[in-house]
């Protein structure tokens, strides 16, 4: 395991237009200060920064789609590869995801949705040999049982 300290800093920006539609873009920065571990053999993929934007879309609380879009910064880990000590580093490019999410409310009980995640299929890793999904896709619905008042 792992062990580090981790400075995250960052900061949003929202655009509301009567509950109708909403914007946002967002950006985050890392800085790592220390890493320590009992397994000294890999170190983490770390981000610089990540960069995220979005838009959501309510009409007339029936149809909601929102579309969302995230990058992350280029990333190094460093590998022990000899009982010597010699490290190698692996460096991922920068990556990018897209989702799209849309539902269907039919009323207060019934709404049908899909949601569509890692549209281009990229691959990437938050941390180091823990992949993303390339592409998944969900279809579904949601049914909210009744209560009787009293």
């Amino acid at each position: 395991y792992v062990d580090f300290t981790m400075l995250k800093m960052g900061g949003d920006f929202s655009f509301v237009n009567d509950e109708m539609l909403n914007a946002f873009i967002g950006i985050n920065h890392y800085t790592y200060a220390s890493i320590e571990g009992n397994d000294q053999s890999f170190r983490a993929y770390r981000p610089t920064f990540d960069a995220h934007l979005g838009l959501a879309v309510n009409y007339n609380n029936k149809v909601k789609v929102s579309l969302q879009g995230l990058a992350l910064s280029k990333m190094t880990a460093e590998y022990r590869t000899s009982a010597s000590g010699a490290t190698t580093a692996d460096t991922l490019p920068v990556r990018y995801a897209l989702s799209l999410n849309v539902e269907y409310v039919h009323n207060r009980a019934l709404s049908f949705f899909i949601n569509l995640d890692n549209i281009a299929a990229q691959r990437f890793f938050y941390w180091a040999n823990y992949p993303s999904r390339r592409f998944s896709a969900m279809v579904g619905l949601t049914y909210t049982l009744p209560t009787k008042k009293h």
